[in-house]
């Protein structure tokens, strides 16, 4: 027992940690033209859900000393202001030029404000994006329905531009497909633990 035991604690520790490693493997729920930069809004799950989201933004190549603010606001009139603590990242950015829609229940939204208002686009990435200006913050979404997400970018003389998006807030609770993922990788381990102490009680007689 001891022999498979250890392999299930290491996956449920790897699990519990892996949205603290590369940001990169985090759902993405929008990607917003913010001026000349583009940013990716990520969570710990697919899409908006109603009660917390941890939610990481990335900026590649913005400015030191540019202030990134990121608010809700809700269809019952609510305003969360959420605020954004950078972090360095412990792996490389994605490639933004190549980067891939990630499937689940809602899809990444793509905005960006030009004249005041919210134009949908999927324009190309910033070529020769460098390090992507990465930070994490946590929204406690109340009540499901349609949320507007803000982006707003004040640079050091005081410009500030701003890209919308909506998302559909779903109501809270695990994500299936994590369920999913950890059930198969739980019942693979115990089942090689239950065929491999079989083996062995075999060799034994």
């Amino acid at each position: 027992m001891q022999r498979w035991i250890w392999p299930v604690a290491a996956l449920l520790v790897l699990m519990a940690s892996s949205p603290a490693l590369g940001s990169e493997s985090l759902p993405e729920i929008a990607m917003l033209h913010v001026g000349e930069y583009m940013a990716v809004i990520r969570n710990d799950s697919f899409g908006l859900r109603t009660g917390a989201n941890t939610l990481t933004v990335e900026i590649p190549n913005l400015p030191a000393g540019d202030d990134v603010q990121l608010q809700f606001s809700g269809p019952k009139g609510e305003l969360i202001d959420v605020p954004l603590r950078p972090f360095t990242a412990t792996s490389e950015p994605p490639d933004m030029a190549s980067m891939g829609h990630t499937s689940g229940h809602t899809m990444p939204a793509h905005a960006n404000m030009e004249g005041g208002q919210p134009t949908h686009s999927h324009g190309a990435a910033q070529e020769g994006a460098g390090p992507a200006w990465s930070a994490r913050g946590t929204a406690v979404i109340r009540s499901p329905g349609t949320w507007s997400l803000a982006l707003r970018i004040r640079d050091a003389n005081a410009v500030i531009q701003q890209s919308a998006a909506s998302l559909q807030a779903q109501p809270g609770g695990p994500s299936k497909a994590y369920l999913g993922f950890a059930g198969v990788m739980m019942g693979g381990f115990l089942t090689y633990g239950i065929v491999k102490r079989g083996t062995y009680q075999r060799r034994g007689r």
